[in-house]
């Protein structure tokens, strides 16, 4: 709590006090037809002080050296399965892939509405199986289906790619439609659209590209938080080597580097096809380039 008076008192000495020069650069660029301003909100937060206090919990000696108070009071209530959790949750997040536990999982919630206990767990629902294998299945709200065997990786991967569903609307979106409609005339692509194993799904033209532009998304996603399997291997194995449009549009999201420039992915995907870069013949050659360069990851 005096932290966040010390914050207030800063925000206050630096923009309160400062006004009369503050005011004077505003009057300044009104002259030169120049408007800035910004408009903060400062408020207390359930969700991401619990989050935080998870770095705690954990019983990190550099967060006790903060709230050596805290952690032993809260310490001695928790069962042997927290403590478990707690471990894990620090092997997984900031041993394992060198993040910071309350910032990995802020970010997370950040795009939820959940603010209580209870609206944070809902979030969190994953039912586990015996008989779900091979899959991994999105039912409603943000709950997933999981087999026993998959380890947190994959649940989380899971969990990314089902909320990305679908990433367009084609009944809106005409030009997009027209678009990917060009793509039919690809022998390349339309080879594994006719001819793969049907038990994977995936079984009609827009299903197909759908999954394949979602499971490129993933891979994009995944690899900036570091929780991505390496995509030759995944591409390679996945469902059997099927999804040679993910690879083709991969590929070309990243010598793009897209979403630099704040494009939504229906304009990106319309842009691509209409350049040349993914139009008909492109995907085989983008495939073929993809599997004969290493990975740099």
């Amino acid at each position: 709590m005096k932290s966040f008076f010390s914050l207030l008192l800063v925000f206050y000495l630096n923009t309160v006090l400062a006004f009369p020069t503050l005011a004077a650069k505003h009057m300044s660029s009104q002259k030169l037809g120049l408007h800035k301003k910004t408009e903060w909100q400062i408020v207390a937060s359930f969700k991401f002080d619990t989050l935080c206090f998870l770095n705690i919990l954990t019983g990190d000696p550099f967060y006790l050296d903060y709230y050596k108070d805290e952690y032993d009071q809260f310490a001695p209530k928790l069962t042997p399965l927290a403590q478990r959790a707690l471990t894990k949750l620090k092997y997984e997040i900031k041993e394992k892939n060198h993040s910071i536990i309350s910032a990995s999982l802020s970010l997370y919630f950040s795009v939820t509405a959940a603010e209580t206990l209870d609206e944070m767990l809902e979030v969190l629902i994953v039912f586990i199986l015996f008989y779900s294998q091979p899959h991994g299945i999105k039912i409603t709200g943000t709950r997933f289906l999981t087999h026993l065997s998959y380890p947190l990786s994959i649940v989380l991967n899971n969990a990314v790619h089902e909320m990305m569903h679908s990433p367009y609307s084609l009944a809106r979106n005409h030009r997009l439609k027209l678009a990917l409609d060009t793509l039919k005339a690809d022998d390349f692509l339309m080879d594994k659209i006719l001819h793969h194993n049907p038990d994977f799904g995936y079984n009609s033209f827009d299903g197909f590209i759908e999954e394949d532009c979602v499971q490129a998304l993933e891979q994009i996603i995944t690899e900036k938080f570091k929780m991505a399997k390496e995509a030759h291997q995944r591409w390679q194995e996945n469902d059997d080597g099927m999804h040679v449009f993910a690879v083709a549009l991969y590929s070309l999201m990243k010598q793009e580097n897209y979403n630099q420039r704040r494009e939504t992915f229906p304009s990106f995907l319309v842009r691509m096809i209409y350049s040349g870069k993914l139009s008909t013949g492109k995907i085989k050659p983008l495939y073929q380039t993809f599997y004969s360069t290493p990975s740099p990851y």
